[in-house]
């Protein structure tokens, strides 16, 4: 053979031609079948993945709620109606029914009455209460019982007070007058003059929205909070103290004690002093601030028999000097 030789290849008689294969197959768009396969298994995949993606949300929400509403009730911050108080009176009810003495859950559900026939008072100084205390100064400030317990409490001076009750029984007074908003800060002192039965004696000393329950001490009920002749610190809370909530936070108090009581207008923040000195509250998460609005009025209450005297600003202070009541 030669190279220049060009003839074509032609197969022999005895060879049998090359098979003949179909051409291959490619899914297309005609392919109705292959299309439904990939997307119910997309359907599946989605719809599994929004399932679980739901019930992870909704249990994380059902978590972040119980527990707000559980740490509220410890120490609440909110004004009545901002958020959900029936779920948070709920919540308060059930842990008086569980928690509480029998005689602890008469008190707290007369309480709770009390305070919804009673709207707290939020008015600023009238026209005539204002020159009252612009003639007067801080003499203008005296403290008045309810006429329900008027015959258990004796006042003299306008600041001594005398308790006359026994066997346990709560029994608290406010002044006349709210504590003013124009200075930075303003304080009061209260000095434990006579203490017979400090065994059996619980004292409570702080401030209070008006009315305030008659019937229980300062420190039980919204808005108020104390400072507890036993070394507790009490803020919104008729339940069983815990460390973290102020159990025996403070120093406990003697006969010849002086408790001093302020607040600072700006950050609403409330503190307390003892002797003097200030009493610490970083352990129980520091100083309570107080909501917005609201008129605050001194609250003293005692359980027993005792004598305190208050001082307002007429006299000198055992902390400091400058946060009287009023100008004169």
């Amino acid at each position: 053979m030669r190279l220049s030789d060009s003839r074509p290849l032609t197969l022999l008689d005895d060879q049998a031609p090359f098979p003949k294969y179909p051409p291959p197959r490619y899914p297309d768009d005609s392919d109705g079948d292959y299309d439904g396969n990939i997307s119910l298994i997309l359907v599946m995949f989605l719809g599994m993945f929004i399932g679980f993606a739901l019930i992870i949300i909704v249990s994380t929400l059902i978590f972040l709620v119980q527990k707000f509403i559980r740490k509220r009730i410890m120490l609440s911050n909110d004004i009545a109606g901002s958020l959900d108080d029936a779920a948070l009176e709920a919540e308060e009810d059930r842990r008086a029914l569980d928690e509480l003495a029998p005689n602890e859950q008469e008190l707290y559900f007369q309480s709770k009455e009390f305070l919804k026939l009673n709207p707290i008072n939020s008015q600023e100084l009238s026209l005539s209460q204002a020159l009252i205390v612009q003639e007067k100064g801080v003499n203008a400030w005296e403290f008045k019982p309810n006429f329900e317990n008027a015959d258990l409490i004796n006042v003299a001076n306008k600041t001594e007070i005398e308790f006359l009750g026994s066997d346990g029984q709560e029994l608290s007074l406010q002044t006349n007058f709210p504590i003013p908003k124009q200075n930075e800060v303003y304080y009061f002192e209260t000095k434990l003059y006579q203490l017979p039965s400090p065994e059996t004696t619980q004292i409570s000393i702080g401030i209070a929205t008006s009315p305030y329950p008659y019937f229980r001490l300062p420190g039980r009920h919204r808005f108020s909070i104390s400072y507890d002749s036993d070394g507790c610190r009490r803020y919104n809370n008729p339940f069983p103290l815990t460390n973290e909530t102020g159990l025996y936070s403070f120093p406990k108090l003697e006969q010849g004690d002086v408790i001093g009581c302020g607040i600072r207008t700006g950050s609403r923040t409330v503190f307390f002093t003892r002797n003097g000195k200030k009493v610490s509250e970083s352990k129980i998460g520091g100083h309570i601030r107080l909501p917005k609005g609201l008129q605050m009025f001194p609250t003293i209450g005692a359980t027993n028999k005792c004598q305190i005297h208050v001082n307002l600003g007429q006299l000198g202070y055992v902390f400091i000097e400058e946060f009287r009541f009023g100008s004169k």
